[in-house]
């Protein structure tokens, strides 16, 4: 044998060997493990056992420990390590790993119990619980059961079904529960979990079937086992034999065996009735409980080569104990019962007194009570009545519980059924159980009463309470019991519920609660056994009661039903707004009787609704009669008013009540009983929502205060008044309203007393009379014109109507007018509104006209007007007169032309209705018949038309003032023309003279002190509305006509003012107007005179033209015109005043002196432009538009107003027209002026040798600058007046000395502050002239040519006097004609020069006489004047130029040499003519101040004159002497500073 072959032998028979080790000893088949003598075989460690798999899986008690582990198909040898047993809790242990023997500690806890229960389960659910429980199981108890050492014999390899798992756990665990602590034994007691004293209160009677049972429960145990037995054991601590036992299944208790009942379920204990139980004293309960005891081997796999599955086997066995649990509960099994007698439907009311009998009707035995013991009887006659007490109860104690039934035996409480059955009572277990017995209430008694309200104290509503000493209790009222059917309900023996109120002493209509009133007496009703329905919520079911009384005069006070309705004092009945059934409703009874229509002048009674009703007259307090409706001696003993449904008081009969009895009359004033039918209206308690199903109270015995409260229904009060509301006269488009209505005014918040009869028939308003005055001229010209229609007056009557009632609403239906038959042509127009002119609106209700006795025509006018209460309204009853129409009532007067006669009116009320918030309303006018006033032409003492039987004349008639037509005093407007005083601009400005530099202007206001302008033309012209002037057929202003009262011709409007300037005009009629003043005399031309300031009071804006030319003052600011503040009204023509300064523009010599020495009215004429003009002498001056309407207070076209008053200011009065104080001033304009300064400017001497003697220049204020030896200088104003240089020369000096002056010549305006007039004219533009308004473009002097008379003995150099030029005798007149455009004259000398002469030796060679006659326009400038400061302005207010001259002198004579010049040509854009004369100076004359005007001047007088002979040698010595000295001293000075000091 090869060594290879060695060895693999060698392995093999190795393997053999150690199979042959391994295997078991002995091998068993399935089901060995089902032995349980192998437990004796093979329970020691030395033994093992072969185990396949198909034995694993055959055995229900074989169980693999750990999931996952492998295990092979053809079996696995296994040797035992542990035997144990679980007994409950404990484990012990026999066989240990060692296989010694054992030596486990027996020990207990929940998991052995839980480990015994899942191998006692067996199958696939305890092995899914092995492998989820035991490895951890395993691996906290290996030390305990000896296999400490074995740490993998168990691992955990998951559990793939956890959820049996789980299911199996929780049940183990639940019997771990379930066993004693030990562990040792099973827990086989009983837990109690009832609460006994919900046992006890829970005790009750049970029937199965016919037998009776009393039912005790819940009880509540819970035990572990099977419940087997209960013995229940009465107060004797005996058993009870026959108790059943139950369950609830659901809401239902079923008889159940005590095998059906389940540990921690209630169940319950049911006793026979029969046996006579008092008491539960104890229960015991039996249970009997299995446990668990199995023996575990525990196998571990022999497997060397890997580890493999070790297993389990298990062989169970059971034990069993009983225990018996007893529980004393002591539940007593009698009770006591309470039976409460109640009303069926209330329970709350308890019947008092109400007998019964009470049987067991389980035994048929009756209740006998002695003292405390109770007992029972076999009959009724031997037991007990039990009686209700106070509160209706009775309480009888320790009846056995059972079935018990009372039979009542008698019930003294009224209106009750008595019940004939007895009435089951129940009866609890140890406590008293209430039993509530009904009793049905089948009748009730009703009462109430009915009361009038009467308002007491300062009262002035009724409180809508009863109230005793003040309200009445009144008998007679019919008063019924009905149903929703209007049946009257009847009782049992078909008696009706019905009756009048009376008196009632019955103390059960007293209210035992004193606060809530008293039924009894006067006034009341009572029902008795109104029978109830046997129904909870409708005992009196739809049963109401009704009122019957005279709705005319009454109605029912508020019920008062929410607050407390069973209050006493209220009121429970309301009438029916409709009718409901047979019942008419306050709607269609107010519509029945509201309408009241007038039977007739003189009549007694009225109308309404077909029911007639009589009038009486009665006596008022004041001295007029008042008219009342058949007297009522009512609910307070006085007269009243009402037209029916009386109450007398009578006799008290319970002390602090008022009671009264009710009657009424017919229509013919008759006393009747009862109420009037036609009159009736019902009230019910239905109707005021208060129904006795609501009142009534289960129980009570009468339900009270079913009352009615009634109270005097308004009536209507209306009265009439009538009075003149207005004359609205007409006249071409122009209103005004003369307004009277004087008795329509009262205080705010107050009735008009003219409503009153004492004051309209009284002296004030009786005897008041009116005159309209008509202007004659407006008809007189409207009949001249053939348009009487042009002029129409309408006299509008105001008829008054108030509502005199506190809350009602009455229609008018109708107005009857009587007017004055002189109205008969007029035009009549009815409504209720008047337009903006007083002309009445048309209401359209086509009123008739009929014939009426006396002289007056009926006017009938169905207005159908509603006025609320304390409201009053007016119609308008107006008569339209035309021109013609007017003449003839003025002209058919007494008093001839003058005035008519007077003229009346009487209106009175025809028919009314009455509402109350809009709905109809029936009543009757408390004072009043409709229609029933006689106007037949009879008159009163005053004349008025007034039937001799006043009786017929009450507050709804009235008769209007007495009124007539008469001829007004014409129409006036006049004025005044005045002068203005100049105002002075600042203190101690003269202003007579020339203000430079200020304004001249008046102040607007015409002043006494001022002159006054006679002469001047004024004239009335008819305007356009647009301000422009009507034209005549000719085109010129169309003066306005005017009637003269003193001729009744029509006349021109034209006037001229007097001496005191005054102007008037009379007679004019209503239009558009302007006044025109047309003036200008010698004194005040209209070149110096412009209209004064339109202003207020020296406020120079233009406020107040606005105010009248457009503001709230247009057309009418004549009307401010007042006595003592006067201001002018009238303003100039601006194309006038145009025309006249541009005749100005250009002034020179001729145009001046022909504007300052014209005659006014001669038709002078002025050159201007070259043109020859006739001079502007008038200015037409006019007033703004004056709309002058038909009175001077006129304010707007329509809707002026004069009232019929008597005024302290005339102009207030009606028919007194006058336009006063429309002034007109004038004013000097301000005044225009140049003024020329010339004056030496510089003077030079040169003596011959060329030395220079005198260089000085002088100041405008004579200073003199430079070498001025031997000169002297004197200002202008000595003498010479012109002022002089005076320059002495030695004789020898003077030959051939030149003399040279430089003059300078200063042309400044010097004029009054003015404005430019602009040339078109309007306002605009021109406020400074019209209004004094700082505006517009200064007035400038341009003085265009100056002209300067130089001494001829001065040598003139032309080329060193730019500007001048010569001028000869030759060229004078082609000087004028070349530069002022027309041949002039200096001072009025045609060709020369004034003073001059004509004898020129030297014509050509540019002297005159002595004169060399220079002219210049080097001074063309606009020159400003000061603007208003009283200086000149001196930036642009003067113009300069210099004149140079010289002379050699040749003598020893005194030479003196002069210069003057002067303007005389000026220009200006404006203003007034200058306040001199251009080219009027004569330079020949004496120069003084009385010849000098402002625009001429001479400069100073130059004189050259010899030395007087003064020896002058001392001069030099002496300089030369005090210039040494100076030196001298200067020396000494320096020295001692200088020298000595060092």
């Amino acid at each position: 044998m090869s060594k290879v072959k060695k060895i693999i032998l060698t392995a093999i028979l190795t393997l053999a060997a150690l199979f042959i080790s391994s295997m078991p000893s002995k091998v068993f088949g399935v089901g060995f493990v089902n032995n349980p003598s192998w437990l004796g075989l093979y329970a020691h460690g030395s033994d093992s056992v072969w185990i396949t798999y198909q034995n694993y899986l055959a055995a229900d008690n074989m169980y693999c420990v750990q999931h996952g582990q492998r295990m092979t198909s053809g079996g696995m040898g296994y040797k035992t390590v542990a035997v144990l047993k679980i007994d409950g809790k404990t484990m012990t242990g026999n066989y240990a790993y060692n296989g010694t023997t054992p030596s486990i500690t027996p020990f207990s806890s929940n998991d052995v119990a839980i480990l015994g229960y899942i191998c006692r389960l067996g199958g696939n659910q305890a092995q899914q619980a092995i492998w989820s429980f035991f490895p951890g199981w395993y691996n906290a108890n290996r030390y305990r059961i000896g296999m400490g050492r074995n740490t993998d014999f168990a691992l955990n390899g998951g559990t793939p079904d956890q959820a049996t798992a789980n299911r199996v756990l929780a049940a183990a665990r639940a019997y771990a529960n379930s066993l004693s602590d030990s562990g040792t034994s099973a827990n086989a007691g009983i837990t109690d979990n009832t609460n006994v004293e919900s046992v006890k209160n829970n005790i009750e009677p049970y029937e199965i079937g016919d037998s009776k049972y009393v039912k005790i429960g819940p009880f509540n145990w819970t035990y572990g086992g099977t419940l087997t037995n209960i013995t229940v054991e009465d107060q004797n601590g005996s058993a009870i034999s026959n108790v059943l036992f139950a369950t609830y299944n659901g809401t239902t208790l079923q008889q159940v065996s005590i095998s059906g009942i389940k540990s921690g379920k209630d169940f319950y204990v049911l006793v026979p009735s029969t046996v006579g139980v008092s008491e539960i004293s104890r229960i015991t309960g039996r249970t009997e409980v299995t446990r668990s005891v199995v023996t575990l081997i525990l196998m571990d796999s022999l497997n060397s080569g890997a580890h493999m599955q070790n297993m389990i086997v298990s062989f169970p066995e059971t034990d069993t104990d009983t225990v018996d649990t007893p529980f004393d509960y002591h539940i007593p099994l009698i009770g006591n019962i309470r039976i409460i007698k109640v009303n069926k439907y209330n329970h709350e009311f308890p019947l008092e007194g109400v007998g019964f009998y009470i049987q067991n009707t389980d035994t048929g035995k009756w209740v006998k009570q002695d003292g405390d013991s109770i007992s029972y009887v076999d009959s009724r006659d031997q037991a007990t009545e039990f009686v209700t007490d106070a509160n209706g109860e009775i309480e009888v104690d320790d009846l056995i519980v059972g079935n018990y039934e009372a039979f009542e035996s008698k019930n003294p409480n009224y209106g009750y059924e008595m019940p004939t059955d007895g009435m089951p009572l129940e009866i609890e277990a140890g406590t008293t159980t209430d039993n509530v017995l009904e009793n049905r209430q089948i009748y009730v008694k009703l009462s109430g009463y009915v009361w009038i309200d009467i308002p007491s104290g300062k009262q002035t509503v009724d409180d809508e309470l009863y109230t005793q000493n003040i309200d009445y209790r009144v008998d007679g009222i019919p008063v019924r019991l009905v149903d929703s059917s209007g049946n009257v309900v009847t009782k049992e023996d078909g008696t009706p519920f019905e009756t009048t109120t009376t008196e009632i002493t019955d103390e059960i209509l007293k209210d035992p609660d004193p606060t809530r009133g008293d039924d009894r007496t006067v006034g009341a009703f009572l029902f008795e056994d109104v029978p109830l329905k046997d129904d909870a919520d409708n005992p009196l079911g739809d049963y109401h009661i009704e009122f019957d009384y005279n709705g005319l005069v009454y109605t029912n006070v508020t019920p008062m039903i929410d607050g407390d309705p069973k209050s006493g004092y209220s009121s429970k009945a309301a009438e029916f707004q409709n009718t409901t059934g047979n019942i008419e409703g306050r709607y269609n009874f107010n519509v029945k009787l509201n309408r009241v229509e007038s039977d007739g002048p003189g009549s007694t009674t009225g109308t309404a609704g077909g029911t007639k009703f009589t009038y009486e007259k009665g006596e008022g307090d004041n001295s007029y009669k008042q008219f009342v409706l058949t007297p009522d001696y009512a609910v307070d003993g006085q007269s009243g008013l009402s037209p029916t449904a009386h109450y007398e008081p009578r006799t008290n009969t319970i002390d602090g009540q008022k009671q009264a009895i009710a009657y009424d009359y017919d229509g013919d004033g008759n006393r009747i009983e009862g109420i009037r039918e036609e009159t009736k209206i019902t009230a019910s308690t239905d109707a005021a929502g208060y129904y006795l199903n609501d009142v009534f109270t289960w129980g009570d015995e009468i339900v009270r205060h079913n009352n009615l409260g009634l109270y005097k229904r308004e009536q209507p009060d209306m009265s009439l008044i009538k009075d003149i509301n207005s004359v609205a006269v007409t006249y071409r488009g122009y209103n005004h309203i003369y307004q009277y209505a004087k008795r329509f005014e009262h205080p705010q918040g107050q009735e008009p007393e003219g409503y009153e009869v004492g004051v309209k028939y009284g002296s004030e308003y009786g005897t008041t009379q009116f005159s309209q005055p008509i202007y004659e001229a407006d008809y007189e010209e409207a009949i001249k014109e053939g348009e009487p229609d042009q002029m129409c007056a309408y006299i509008t009557y105001a008829i008054g109507l108030r509502n005199q009632s506190t809350d009602l609403t009455v229609q008018i239906n109708s107005i009857i007018d009587y007017f004055d038959e002189a109205y008969s042509d007029a035009e009549i127009v009815v409504g209720d509104q008047l337009d903006d002119k007083s002309i009445a609106i048309d209401a359209g209700w086509e009123p008739t006209t009929g014939e009426a006795e006396g002289g007056y025509r009926k006017l009938t006018i169905p207005c159908n007007i509603q006025i609320e209460p304390q409201q009053e309204t007016k119609i308008y009853v107006q008569f339209k007169l035309n021109a013609e129409q007017v003449k003839q009532i003025i002209e058919k007067g007494d008093d001839g032309s003058v005035e008519s006669d007077l003229l009346y009116n009487v209106a009175e009320i025809g028919s009314y209705s009455t509402l109350q918030n809009g709905v109809d309303y029936a009543g009757i006018d408390v004072d009043s018949n409709p229609g029933n006033a006689i106007v037949n032409g009879d008159v009163d003492e005053n004349n008025r038309p007034m039937s001799n039987n006043d009786y017929y004349y009450e507050d709804d008639t009235d008769i209007a003032p007495g009124f007539r037509l008469k001829k007004a005093e014409p129409r006036v407007a006049n004025g005044v023309a005045f002068v203005e005083d100049i105002v002075s601009p600042a203190d101690g400005v003269d202003t007579t003279g020339l203000m430079t530099g200020y304004e001249r202007r008046g102040n607007g206001h015409l002043e006494d002190s001022e002159e006054k302008l006679p002469g001047v033309k004024v004239e009335l012209i008819e305007a356009n509305d647009d301000g422009t002037l009507v034209k005549d057929e000719n085109g010129n202003d169309k003066i306005a006509q005017l009637l003269n009262p003193d001729t009744d011709q029509w006349e021109d409007a034209t006037a001229t003012t007097d001496d005191n300037g005054l102007y008037s005009f009379t007679g004019y009629v209503p239009g558009k107007y302007i006044i025109k003043f047309t003036w200008g005399d010698t004194e005040h031309k209209v070149q110096y005179y412009k209209s004064t300031a339109y202003i207020y009071t020296s406020q120079y804006d233009n406020t107040r033209y606005n105010a009248n030319y457009s503001g709230d003052r247009k057309y009418y600011w004549y009307q401010q015109a007042e006595e003592n503040d006067r201001y002018s009204d009238a303003i100039d023509d601006g194309a006038q005043r145009a025309v006249i300064d541009k005749q100005m523009l250009h002034l020179t010599y001729d145009q001046q002196t022909a504007i300052d020495n014209y005659t006014v009215g001669n038709g002078e004429t002025i050159t201007v432009g070259g043109n020859t003009e006739v001079i502007i002498d008038k200015m037409d001056s006019y007033t703004l538009l004056m709309d002058m309407g038909i009175e001077h207070k006129d304010q707007q076209e329509y809707n002026s107003v004069t009232s019929n008053e008597v005024s302290d200011n005339e102009e207030d009065k009606a028919g007194l027209y006058k336009a006063f104080n429309i002034d007109f001033g004038i004013v000097e304009r301000p005044k225009q002026a140049l003024e020329l300064d010339k004056r030496v400017a510089g003077m030079k001497v040169t003596l011959a040798n060329g030395q220079v003697l005198v260089d000085v220049t002088v100041d405008e204020n004579g200073n003199l600058d430079g070498s001025s030896a031997n000169l002297i200088y004197l200002a202008p104003g000595q003498l010479p007046y012109q002022g002089l240089l005076r320059l002495e020369l030695d004789n020898e000096l003077i030959q051939g000395a030149l003399v040279e002056v430089t003059y300078e010549i200063t042309a400044t305006n010097i004029s009054e502050t003015d404005y430019v007039f602009a040339a078109d004219g309007g306002v605009t533009g021109n406020e400074h002239y019209y209004f004094g308004v700082e505006t517009g473009d200064l007035v400038t002097l341009n003085p265009t040519t100056v002209i300067d008379y130089l001494d001829s003995d001065w040598a003139y150099e032309s080329d060193r006097n730019k500007g001048w030029t010569i001028l000869t005798t030759d060229s004078l007149d082609d000087f004028f004609a070349a530069n002022t455009g027309t041949e002039g004259s200096i001072h009025g000398i045609d060709g020369s020069v004034s003073g001059l002469g004509n004898d020129s030796t030297n014509g050509t060679s540019g002297t005159i006489n002595r004169y060399t006659v220079l002219y210049s326009t080097e001074f063309n400038a606009d020159l400003v004047p000061g603007k208003n400061t009283g200086k000149i302005d001196s930036e642009n207010g003067s113009v300069s130029h210099q004149l140079y001259a010289n002379k050699t002198l040749t003598t020893t004579d005194e030479i003196e040499l002069d210069n003057q010049v002067e303007v005389v040509e000026v220009n200006k854009p404006g203003g007034s003519g200058l306040d001199e004369t251009p080219g009027n100076s004569d330079p020949s004359g004496d120069f003084t101040s009385d010849t000098k005007e402002p625009d001429n001047d001479k400069a100073e007088t130059v004189i050259v004159t010899p030395n007087t002979g003064a020896n002058l040698n001392f001069i030099l010595p002496i300089s030369v002497a005090a210039v040494a000295l100076i030196i001298l001293g200067t020396g000494v000075v320096l020295i001692r500073k200088k020298v000595l000091r060092s």
